[in-house]
């Protein structure tokens, strides 16, 4: 391969410009506790195991990784959508701890009467 062509070659390679469009944003949670946010391709699964943490400034492994959704949202659909999640899943977490307490004041209550009456 001649010089000229492999010039060529790199100016196609390195002149390609992912369109954000096709880009997926992804949260990722570090060992360190610190969460980072990347951009992958649509097509990949986030597969990274370890990224360099801004906040500790030392590479960390990645606990748990997060799909966002396209990293270009002009009107702001997917922020929408994903909050609406995070809602349901916070409503649904305070339902549970809402029966929990409610059986543990029910045993209290039971246990309070119970040494209620033998006094």
């Amino acid at each position: 391969m001649g010089e000229e062509q492999a010039k060529a070659i790199a100016k196609i390679l390195f002149s390609h410009k992912t369109d954000k469009r096709d880009l997926d944003d992804w949260d990722l949670t570090l060992t360190c506790n610190h969460t980072v946010r990347r951009a992958q391709h649509r097509d990949h699964q986030h597969s990274t195991s370890v990224v360099q943490c801004p906040t500790c400034g030392r590479r960390r492994g990645v606990v748990e990784a997060v799909h966002i959704g396209p990293t270009e949202d002009p009107e702001g659909a997917v922020r929408r959508q994903r909050l609406a999640a995070e809602l349901w899943a916070a409503e649904a977490k305070l339902e549970r701890q809402r029966k929990a307490t409610a059986k543990t004041e029910q045993q209290v209550a039971e246990i309070a009467g119970t040494k209620g009456s033998g006094d």
